[in-house]
């Protein structure tokens, strides 16, 4: 083995290792010697003055001396300080009464006392006038005086301008009101009547009829038929304001005539806002000019018709016809106006709800 190389240079230090946990906290030392006196402070300032000593006792009289000759008047000495307050004197006799002095404000009124006992009742005074000497009349004030109404009270009834009621309220002349009648409460709708009931019960509201309650047209011109629904001219009525639950009466009538030497079926029915009433009104019929000799055909129907929705409801006519073609082909005219045969009326009722 060769000889041991020399050392070489020492490498660069390493990084620094994480710091170590902290020890535990060694025994307290030993307490040093006091340090020398401080300075001495300034002087405070002066503490207010203490309050004055009792006089002391005064000192016993020595005895008198021969009278000298009288030297010159010294100077006058200080006034000796007052002597005790001597015991208070008997009281003096007492002085005569001065005079009365003035009356004092009044002082404040007193609360009021409980209040006593009730006296006893008074004895009853006689009985006043009556006012209406006759039995039964309610008594009515004339501002000054009492006196008879014309309202009459037996007790059972009650009558106005009447002696002899035979119902709980029976009047005699006629009757005015501004507000509603009411059976039952129930004051009714526009345009409806009361109907009786039968004795002894209260009327009850229905729909009635009245003029203004009736709508009427009449075709103004005659239209010729075909395989689809027309509105026969001048039969359409609008209505305004229907209430739910009116009922409405359709009533139509009209001629149709067959002009060709043919055969066809005509459908007439009424419509409401465009939709047929196919119930009660519709109307079906035959002309045969091609068999037979039916040229003319006068139709009817009535129908009803109940409105589902308050509003205003249009009611028309309308007609078609079926063809047969047996000739030349079927001409039918429907409707028609004053001065022709086959003019057609559409009339309308409606029953208030």
């Amino acid at each position: 083995m060769g000889a041991t190389g020399g050392t070489g240079a020492t490498g660069p230090q390493g990084p620094q290792g994480n710091v170590g946990a902290t020890g535990a906290q060694g025994p307290q030392g030993i307490q040093g010697s006091t340090g020398p006196q401080g300075l001495q402070g300034i002087q405070g300032v002066n503490g207010n003055t203490g309050a004055t000593g009792l006089q002391g006792i005064q000192g016993n009289t020595g005895p008198q001396g021969n009278v000298g000759a009288t030297g010159p008047q010294g100077i006058q000495g200080a006034t000796g300080p007052q002597g005790l307050q001597g015991i208070q004197g008997p009281v003096g006799a007492t002085g005569g009464t001065g005079a009365t002095g003035a009356q004092g404000p009044q002082g404040n009124v007193g609360a009021t006392g409980a209040q006593g006992p009730q006296g006893p009742v008074g004895a009853t005074g006689p009985a006043g006038p009556v006012g209406c000497g006759l039995a039964n009349y309610v008594v009515k004030s004339t501002g000054s005086s009492a006196t008879c109404s014309i309202i009459y009270d037996d007790g059972t009834n009650v009558g106005i301008g009447t002696t002899g009621p035979t119902q709980k309220l029976d009047v005699a002349g006629n009757v005015k009101f501004s507000g509603a009648l009411m059976p039952a409460g129930l004051a009714g709708n526009a345009g409806q009547v009361l109907k009786s009931s039968g004795t002894g019960l209260a009327p009850t509201w229905a729909g009635a009829i009245t003029a203004s309650d009736i709508y009427s047209v009449e075709s103004t011109a005659g239209i010729t038929l075909t395989s689809s629904w027309q509105i026969v001219t001048g039969e359409s009525i609008t209505i305004n304001n229907l209430a739910v639950g009116d009922r409405v009466i359709i009533q139509l009538s009209g001629n149709a005539y067959l002009e060709t030497i043919d055969q066809a079926d005509v459908d007439v029915a009424p419509f409401v806002n465009g939709v047929m009433l196919a119930i009660g009104g519709y109307v079906r019929f035959t002309l045969d000019r091609y068999w037979g000799n039916t040229l003319w055909q006068n139709f009817a129907s009535v129908a009803r018709y109940t409105i589902p929705v308050a509003g205003s409801y249009t009611f028309d006519v309308r007609a078609l016809m079926l063809d047969y073609a047996y000739g030349p082909g079927s001409i039918v005219t429907v409707g028609g106006n004053s001065t022709q045969a086959n003019e057609g009326v559409l009339v309308i009722y409606v029953l208030k709800n």
